[in-house]
């Protein structure tokens, strides 16, 4: 009995997210089992990927902890490289995610980060330019990993349309576009709102990408945080 409350505490955070949001974690044993199935998409460090409840990150994270691997080996192994940096750089774009809650999306961007920065070797992550890519990383993990409803990617009145960044990449430049998931669905003859228009953006060195703003978040989602990536709390407030 006791084992098996302790795996349910494993699985839900608490029993009124499950009845209020159906919320139930899949264990990491079967994420792992799950990805196997698709392992040679997993080793594609462009191929992309969505969640459409992705929860604190569990498959995204894992997913990317293969993309990760498979960059190593494109570059000889090393971490500590250029070209490491743009391999784990384009694999941070490759992967999507929706959740109807905020604490989750906080802490599946938190999950996420941590896992690039600790991917970099400490030669990399001693260089001084390392904050920009960091930055940039925030940048896209904001764009990449949103608060809406999959269900209603129209939006609703209480969450936003679901609006995606596609990453298009040019050399060591990334170009981006933003269309609404609405549209991606080719449903938006059916929708209650206009269709949202694409805002194509102009390739600009990887790097380069604007930096986020300070909007720290709620207390309620600084403790998903924290309990998720320790390390990685005072970045995280940027997002």
């Amino acid at each position: 009995m006791a084992k098996a409350r302790e795996t349910e505490q494993r699985l839900i955070k608490s029993r009124k997210r499950v009845r209020d949001h159906g919320e139930v974690f899949t264990p990491d044993w079967l994420v792992r089992d799950m990805c196997d199935l698709v392992a040679a998409q997993c080793a594609d460090v462009g191929a992309r990927f969505l969640e459409p409840a992705c929860g604190d990150g569990n498959f995204l994270v894992e997913i990317f902890r293969r993309k990760l691997r498979a960059a190593r080996r494109l570059v000889g192994g090393r971490n500590d490289t250029a070209r490491f940096r743009r391999a784990a750089f384009e694999a941070l774009t490759s992967l999507y995610g929706i959740d109807i809650l905020p604490d989750n999306v906080a802490a599946c961007r938190a999950a996420l980060l941590a896992r690039w920065e600790a991917a970099h070797g400490k030669r990399l992550r001693g260089q001084r330019q390392f904050p920009v890519y960091l930055a940039a990383a925030r940048f896209v993990l904001e764009r990449n990993i949103v608060l809406g409803d999959t269900l209603h990617p129209e939006g609703t009145e209480t969450h936003p349309p679901i609006v995606f960044t596609e990453w298009r990449w040019q050399g060591d430049a990334v170009a981006r576009a933003e269309c609404s998931l609405a549209d991606l669905l080719d449903d938006s003859d059916s929708l209650p709102f206009a269709a949202l228009p694409n805002n194509a953006f102009p390739p600009v060195p990887y790097h380069a990408l604007a930096p986020l703003s300070a909007d720290a978040p709620p207390p309620g989602v600084r403790r998903a945080v924290e309990a998720v990536a320790p390390g990685v709390v005072q970045m995280t407030l940027d997002l």
